[in-house]
């Protein structure tokens, strides 16, 4: 780690700053920085980087159509990305309680769902259009739709 007064973040005299470093027990320039977060596989720099890395490898994320998708759940933001190559299923609770919500993808019914993060097979949606689906806190589902 840098040494310097501002531990790296800026080579400015501390008093002309924009604002001052955070000075905090908990969360302080000298414990959570990025050299700290490099050294714990389980941080949020390495849980972000693992984010980034999907979405490079999905480009329906940037480039595909967006498709809004009904859901029974108002805290519940259910979508599809596609591209003529790949629809992906993205369903966000925005809430800070579990949720449970049924979610309608009109023309993929028997389609199979796959985790994009570690490829784990996901139910496959029902003969309705119909998937339904349990959420954590704020919890997200990147689902990769297969229909072979």
């Amino acid at each position: 780690m840098d040494p310097g007064p501002q531990r790296g973040f800026s080579t400015a005299d501390p008093g002309k700053l924009y604002l001052p470093l955070i000075q905090s027990l908990v969360h302080n320039y000298q414990h959570t920085n990025v050299e700290a977060q490099l050294a714990q596989p389980t941080s949020l720099l390495h849980w972000v980087h693992g984010m980034l890395a999907v979405r490079r490898q999905h480009p329906a994320f940037g480039t595909g159509e967006y498709i809004a998708l009904e859901c029974d759940e108002e805290s519940v933001l259910a979508f599809l990305r596609r591209t003529p190559d790949e629809t992906i299923l993205c369903v966000t609770n925005l809430a800070a309680t579990a949720r449970s919500t049924t979610v309608t993808l009109p023309d993929h019914a028997g389609a199979g769902l796959v985790d994009l993060f570690g490829g784990a097979a996901f139910p496959s949606v029902d003969e309705d259009g119909k998937i339904v689906m349990t959420l954590g806190s704020r919890d997200f589902f990147w689902l990769g739709v297969h229909t072979d």
